[in-house]
């Protein structure tokens, strides 16, 4: 809720009091819908591992914006079992019917967890493709400039 906690009503409000309960049983609802876990509501989130703060993140993200959310790498730095519950988190927001827009360098989630696949080479698109209709090895041959559009089939 940061920046958008939600404050009691008239003075107390005011004065900067807020509905705590009400935040963590929203918080706790969203990540239970999503599926991630954090060690405690109310503990510093730099406390908190990789993968946990990812989660918040994404849920944070998710919650308030609705229908489309951009990722930007979220798997960088993470380690193992953290990265698959990103992932997973990934597969729930795309399943509640949000948009996901990831952006990552690595070619093995990107087929993991997406439909479709925007390829760049040097700022400009090169590819449009569906995942499932690809290889990673295509994937990279298109970034690197060894494969091209017109050697696509």
């Amino acid at each position: 809720y940061l920046g958008r906690e939600i404050r009691r009503p008239g003075l107390a409000g005011a004065l900067g009091f807020m509905k705590t309960k009400d935040m963590a049983v929203a918080s706790r609802a969203a990540f239970d819908e999503l599926g991630a876990t954090v060690r405690s509501l109310t503990s510093p989130v730099g406390e908190m591992s990789g993968g946990q703060r990812q989660a918040i993140a994404i849920a944070r993200a998710v919650h308030w914006a609705g229908r489309l959310v951009f990722l930007d790498e979220p798997t960088a730095a993470l380690g193992v079992r953290q990265t698959k519950n990103v992932l997973e988190t990934i597969r729930r927001v795309r399943d509640k019917g949000i948009a996901v827009v990831l952006i990552s360098h690595s070619m093995p989630h990107v087929m993991d967890v997406c439909d479709r696949i925007q390829v760049l080479r040097l700022g400009t698109r090169v590819a449009n493709i569906d995942a499932k209709q690809t290889s990673m090895e295509e994937l990279v041959g298109l970034m690197t400039g060894a494969v091209t559009k017109d050697d696509q089939k």
